[in-house]
C-alpha cells in the first residue's frame, strides 16, 4: 500500500516537473501505477489506440516505465528519442536507452540499436557490431530484422557482401511470418532459382500472398506470371487486375506490363477486365470519346 502511494506521489511530482497535463478524469480512469501500466498507456498515446494520439504524453509515460527498469519501455523510449517524437531528438541518449533494452534481449531494441550503429548515429559507426545486433534480433524472430538481413545479402547495398543465395533462408523466415516484402523477395528467389531450384508454382503462391497484402512489386510479378500462362492457364482478365493494382500504386514494372498487355486484348476481355477493377466499361468508353 505504501509503495503504491509513493508511486502516485512520484508520478504527480514528475508530471509537474515535465509540464505534461494529465486530467483528473484520466488519472482516475487509467491510474498507471506500475511500470507495465505506464508503458501500455504510453504506447496507446503514441499509436492513438483508445485515446487521442499525444506524443508528449506517450513519451512521458514510457520514460517513467523505462526509468523503473521496464526493458521494453527502455527500447521504446530510445526509439522516441531517435525520432524526436514527444521529446527533443537526442541520438546519443537514444543509443544509451536502446542498449539497455538490447542487453535485456528486447528484439526491437536490438534491431534499432543495430541500425543506429550502422549509421553512426549517436555512437561510433561499427558495421560488425551493427550486424551482430541485427542478427540477434533476427534469430529471435523479429521479422523486420530478418527482412533487413535478406535485403543486405540480396542487394549488397549494406555492410554485407552481395550474396543473393544467402538471402533465401532469411527471406523464407520473414515470408512465413507474413511479412509482405519478404514474401515478394522469397518468391523472386524461387522463380529464378537463386539459392534453390526453380519453382514457379511455389513462387506464384508467395507472390500472391504478398500481392494480397498490397505489395506493388508482387502484384506486378503475379500479373506477369498469370498473363504468360507460366503457371496454370493464362487468364488475361486476372492478369490485368493485378497489373492494374500494381500500376495504381505507381510501380513502373506494373505500368509497363499493363501497357504491353492492353493492345492485344479483345473488346470482350477489356470490358471484363475493367469490370474486374470496378470500372464500368460503358462509362469508360464515353469518357474516351
Amino acid at each position: 500500500m505504501k509503495a503504491a502511494i509513493f508511486q502516485l506521489l512520484a508520478s504527480a511530482i514528475w508530471l509537474t516537473f515535465c509540464a505534461v497535463h494529465i486530467s483528473a478524469e484520466e488519472a482516475l480512469v487509467t491510474n498507471p501505477s506500475t511500470p507495465q501500466e505506464q508503458y501500455e498507456l504510453g504506447r496507446k498515446y503514441h499509436r492513438g489506440e483508445g485515446v487521442a494520439a499525444d506524443p508528449e504524453k506517450a513519451a512521458h509515460w514510457i520514460r517513467m516505465a523505462a526509468e523503473s527498469g521496464h526493458a521494453e519501455a527502455q527500447g521504446y523510449y530510445g526509439f522516441l528519442l531517435s525520432q524526436g517524437s514527444g521529446v527533443p531528438k537526442n541520438e546519443v541518449e537514444a543509443v544509451s536507452w536502446m542498449r539497455k533494452a538490447a542487453e535485456s534481449d528486447v528484439a526491437s531494441a536490438q534491431f534499432n540499436l543495430g541500425l543506429m550503429i550502422l549509421k553512426g548515429a549517436g555512437t561510433a559507426k561499427d558495421s560488425d557490431e551493427a550486424i551482430a545486433w541485427i542478427t540477434r534480433a533476427a534469430d529471435s524472430g523479429y521479422v523486420e530484422a530478418q527482412a533487413r538481413i535478406a535485403e543486405f545479402y540480396y542487394f549488397g547495398e549494406g555492410p554485407l557482401e552481395k550474396q543473393p543465395e544467402k538471402a533465401l533462408p532469411w527471406a523464407r523466415r520473414g515470408a512465413e511470418a507474413g511479412h509482405a516484402w519478404s514474401q515478394n523477395l522469397f518468391a523472386t528467389l524461387l522463380e529464378w532459382g537463386i539459392g534453390t531450384g526453380v519453382d514457379r508454382k511455389e513462387a506464384m503462391t508467395w507472390y500472391r500472398k504478398a500481392a494480397e497484402q498490397g505489395n506493388a512489386k508482387a502484384q506486378a510479378s503475379l500479373g506477369r506470371l498469370i498473363e504468360g500462362g507460366l503457371v496454370g492457364e493464362r487468364d488475361i482478365v486476372e492478369a490485368y487486375y493485378w497489373l492494374w493494382k500494381s500500376a495504381e500504386q505507381g510501380e513502373s514494372t506494373g505500368i509497363n506490363y499493363l501497357k504491353d498487355l492492353v493492345p492485344g486484348m479483345t473488346t470482350e476481355e477489356r470490358h471484363a477486365a475493367l469490370r474486374r477493377v470496378g470500372i464500368d466499361p460503358v462509362e469508360e468508353a464515353s469518357k474516351e470519346k
